[in-house]
């Protein structure tokens, strides 16, 4: 369950007649009482959700619980909704199509630029099957051809820092951009994009920190972060700091996948480790080339924001579950494929 802070929002961002709130220590704002609190649930905010399945038998019992207590500790529950999601869409793995997606320490080196069927520039380090690049905007790119009519999924561990991290979290604070680095898939007809994640948006608990991961940062939130290439491909191997993009590829069977960087922070860093790649042959259930406005619900209005179910602004829509704010004021979460 989300916690009071996680879902706290920027000033500008507070519901029209919150009423009484909390401006807490980072700057954000959160509901004091219940009728603040109904104010935040109805624009969308601390929405927790969970997906599970159903046996043959066809019930279960949904719930919250709590067996342990802090001191003047409070709760407000609101409404609950249900989905079936149905069955899951079928993928079939073609990563087999990328030439090198694990960044094998034998088919490159740091000090030629050179790594096998990729293209590069500013590369600044290559081992232990990834590659760096800090202080300099960088491009890497593999074109694919042969590919099935369709749609995909690109798959790729990296992520950026925006300076040092306490740089970065000063960036966030500031309301700066902080999503330099962009995933993207570039066809005869169209480029999918998407920013990539920030070194803070893919820190865990101390409890969840992989083994073995030697060097870290305690961000000022109390979450750990890998300090250096070792300790961040721990986390890749441990799942962390995944971003994905869906496309489609026309009927020419050609696409170029990569990350590009234009602009900098100083004492940038980044890390990037192993791409995979998806193919969809019955397609993805929702549009993927952007939000699925539904008009009856919002009318005219166009999306103008997305919050993550905490509640954090996005630089852009993310994979699953997005609140979206439109621009005649309503917000509804939506699923983003």
């Amino acid at each position: 369950m989300l916690n009071l802070t996680e879902g706290a929002v920027a000033a500008a961002d507070v519901p029209e007649g919150a009423g009484n709130t909390y401006t807490l220590t980072s700057g954000l704002i959160a509901p004091d009482g219940t009728t603040p609190t109904v104010a935040f649930f109805n624009a969308g905010y601390y929405l927790n959700e969970l997906e599970f399945t159903v046996g043959a038998d066809g019930s279960v019992t949904i719930g919250l619980s709590k067996t342990q207590t802090y001191d003047n500790d409070y709760e407000v529950v609101g409404a609950w909704n249900l989905y079936y999601l149905g069955d899951p869409t079928p993928e079939e793995e073609c990563t087999s199509l990328i030439v090198n997606p694990t960044f094998d320490p034998a088919k490159g080196d740091k000090n030629t630029g050179y790594i096998e069927g990729w293209t590069t520039t500013a590369m600044n380090g290559y081992k232990q099957y990834s590659v760096s690049y800090n202080r300099t905007p960088f491009e890497l790119y593999q074109d694919l051809s042969g590919l099935e009519e369709g749609t995909y999924k690109v798959t790729v561990h990296t992520y950026y820092r925006a300076g040092y991290w306490y740089d970065e979290e000063t960036h966030i604070n500031n309301s700066e951009d902080t999503h330099l680095t962009t995933l993207y898939a570039q066809t005869s007809d169209k480029k999918f994009s998407k920013p990539v994640l920030n070194l803070t948006e893919g820190a865990v608990a101390a409890a969840d920190v992989p083994e073995g991961s030697g060097n870290t940062y305690t961000l000022t939130s109390g979450l750990i972060a890998p300090d250096g290439t070792s300790p961040t491909v721990a986390f890749f191997n441990a799942g962390y700091y995944l971003n994905e993009l869906e496309f489609v590829v026309p009927a020419d069977g050609k696409v170029r996948i990569g990350l590009s960087k234009t602009k900098t922070y100083d004492n940038d860093y980044e890390v990037v480790g192993a791409w995979k790649l998806y193919y969809y042959p019955n397609g993805l259930p929702t549009d993927i080339e952007g939000v699925d406005v539904d008009e009856s619900t919002v009318g005219d209005g166009i999306p103008v924001a997305f919050y993550s179910l905490s509640g954090t602004k996005l630089a852009a829509p993310q994979r699953g579950f997005n609140i979206v704010k439109y621009s005649n004021g309503l917000s509804k979460k939506v699923l983003i494929p």
